[in-house]
């Protein structure tokens, strides 16, 4: 069981020492959906709420997620969430964020800061109660939490040379279809024993990748509750897949634009990036 799964194993008997205030704060803790519910603002400053397939994927409890999706369907926020639900529950952790290069990494490092920067609460659980004393940005940027967790940011490049030596309980990879092979495997020998695997991406058509492979059905392949054409299982990797479509503001006239803007519903670019599936190669 990695860490963070033993944090939350514990919950329920700390509850009960706990006075009405922390039980509150503890619930609030309790799943990553929650958590993101209660702390997350929208770039306007307002509250964002989860829409129901960004629920659905971050409070999946599998080791290994990976995402068939389309673009802005809500990936960075969702990794974002998880990182700060980690930093805010996991004593002693270490996550690793992965992606072909820093300019991927770099969003998901905006979107934390602006989060942070956003929330009376989130400053509270990073180490020193400040973003300032938290984080280190050379040789990579890294945050750590006030119990003693790291989050390292670190691009696979050709081969994953940046992962060497490192040992993590989490991984998080970011536009994963662009992770090479020998990076791929290098960033997979980091995961500690029991730990947590999570990739994103939309696809880009190629068959060559680990990505790809990891994202077809296979004979193994079944749905846990009920016939979710969104969710299936490759292997031991549970795959989520959100076209565009997912949106809570799709609608005709969206679908639309969005076929004007990529040259037509058959080209690569939109089936790649509305629909979310591998097509043909751009």
């Amino acid at each position: 069981m990695s860490q963070s799964a033993t944090n939350r194993a514990m919950l329920p008997i700390m509850a009960a020492k706990l006075s009405p205030q922390e039980r509150a704060l503890l619930n609030l803790l309790s799943t990553p959906a929650q958590f993101c519910d209660a702390v997350l603002h929208n770039k306007d400053g307002t509250p964002r709420t989860l829409w129901p397939n960004q629920r659905k994927s971050i409070d999946c409890r599998d080791r290994f997620v990976i995402h068939q999706d389309a673009t802005e369907v809500g990936k960075t926020i969702e990794i974002a969430g998880l990182l700060l639900h980690f930093l805010a529950t996991t004593r002693g952790g270490s996550c690793l964020v992965a992606a072909p290069n820093t300019a991927h990494l770099i969003e998901i490092i905006n979107e934390l800061e602006y989060q942070i920067g956003e929330s009376p609460i989130l400053p509270q659980f990073l180490a020193g109660g400040s973003f300032q004393k938290a984080i280190t940005k050379q040789p990579y940027y890294t945050i750590k939490s006030m119990y003693k967790s790291v989050v390292s940011f670190r691009p696979a490049g050709k081969d994953g040379n940046a992962y060497k030596s490192m040992h993590v309980d989490v991984i998080i990879a970011d536009e994963a279809a662009g992770i090479s092979r020998r990076a791929w495997n290098q960033l997979f020998k980091r995961l500690n024993p029991g730990g947590v695997f999570r990739a994103y991406s939309y696809p880009d058509g190629r068959r060559d990748t680990p990505y790809y492979e990891h994202t077809q059905k296979t004979a193994e392949a079944f749905y846990e509750d009920s016939p979710d054409p969104n969710s299936w299982r490759s292997g031991n990797w549970r795959v989520f897949h959100f076209p565009m479509s997912v949106r809570p503001d799709w609608t005709p006239a969206r679908e639309e634009e969005q076929a004007r803007e990529f040259g037509g519903r058959d080209t690569p670019d939109y089936q790649h990036k509305v629909l979310g599936i591998h097509g043909t190669p751009s």
